[in-house]
């Protein structure tokens, strides 16, 4: 699990938006946000109710608008990569 939620989170670092007085904090977001989504995955045997809204919906706010649809896409193509790779693993 650490290495899905990790890889999520690797692919939508970059398109974070800097914020200067709380340096980090974005990124721990992120981070708890895709941690939190790939236990959801993993403890609904990745079969989870649409994980891609439910992430985007906790940290939709980290990223400037202009990012928000580039950022969605990516999620929703991880979450399916990492939902297959859950469903293939043995009972």
């Amino acid at each position: 699990m650490y290495d899905h939620s990790r890889e999520v989170y690797r692919r939508l670092r970059r398109l974070l938006a800097p914020d200067p007085r709380h340096p980090g904090m974005r990124e721990r977001q992120l981070l708890a946000g895709c941690q939190q989504i790939v236990v959801e995955l993993a403890s609904e045997g990745g079969k989870a109710h649409r994980p891609a809204p439910r992430l985007f919906g906790r940290v939709r706010h980290l990223f400037p608008a202009h990012a928000q649809l580039v950022a969605y896409s990516l999620i929703e193509a991880e979450l399916e990569r990492v939902a297959g790779a859950m469903e293939a693993l043995p009972a």
